[in-house]
């Protein structure tokens, strides 16, 4: 292997039993690794935005039913139907 300046020119040196690629392999894997838990990280967040917005519908809809109830409650005690309403 000859040098040119200061880098080397040539095939990289290799270890036993080693492909000369095995390095790229390796970094290719820890970014395919990398990309994976980026991508359940992502799926995590989507997730919780799905459940929370699940909550706040849900949450909004009960209060209205309750304020249905209220009014449609307090409508009928001031009716004086059964005594109700004073």
């Amino acid at each position: 292997m000859r040098v040119l300046g200061r880098l080397p020119v040539g095939p990289a040196p290799t270890g036993i039993g080693e492909k000369p690629n095995a390095c790229c392999r390796n970094q290719l894997r820890e970014e395919s690794i990398r990309r994976f838990g980026l991508r359940l990280r992502v799926g995590y967040r989507l997730f919780l935005v799905l459940v929370a917005t699940v909550i706040g519908v849900g949450d909004r809809v009960r209060g209205q039913n309750r304020l249905e109830n209220a009014r449609s409650v307090r409508a009928w005690l001031q009716s004086g139907v059964n005594g109700g309403g004073r």
